[in-house]
Formats: C-alpha cells, sequence, structure tokens
C-alpha cells in the first residue's frame, strides 16, 4: 500500500504530465489512471518502482500521448504512448 507522501508525489507527477503535454482530461480512459499505470511501472531494466528515482516527460503529436519515463538508477529511458501503432 502507498503511503499519503508516494500518492502526493504521484499526484504531482501526472498532473505535471498533463500540464506538459496539454492532452486534456480524457483519453478513452481517465488520463490520470492512464498516466499513474505508466509512472508505477517498475522499470525494464532495473526493476525500481521508486517514483522519486525517475524523471518523467509527456508530450502530444495531435491525439498520440507519448510518455517517457528515465530511471535514474540505470539509466533506461521507456517509451510509452497511446498508439497501436
Amino acid at each position: 500500500m502507498q503511503s499519503d507522501e508516494e500518492t502526493d508525489e504521484q499526484s504531482y507527477i501526472v498532473k505535471n504530465l498533463i500540464e506538459q503535454s496539454k492532452v486534456g482530461s480524457h483519453i478513452f480512459v481517465d488520463t490520470e489512471i492512464y498516466l499513474k499505470l505508466l509512472v508505477n511501472q517498475p522499470c525494464i531494466k532495473c526493476g525500481s518502482i521508486e517514483l522519486i528515482k525517475k524523471a518523467h516527460k509527456a508530450s502530444t503529436h495531435g491525439f498520440i500521448l507519448n510518455v517517457i519515463v528515465h530511471c535514474k538508477i540505470c539509466g533506461k529511458k521507456t517509451k510509452f504512448n497511446n498508439s497501436n501503432q
């Protein structure tokens, strides 16, 4: 279970990603839920799940939301988007 501090950090990161990308409030699922799922993914290289040990960046291209999660522990950058292409 997440502590209040982790939940606050997660909410801060998600709101910042929404503002960065100017994506609005809904994709096909609520934008906040979608982004919470992304920011909570473990690093695919080292497995870290610590929010404070990751940097996040979001942008949009048309209806496509792009999110990059950079693990500060191992340096792995993972790219996510809401497109199936």
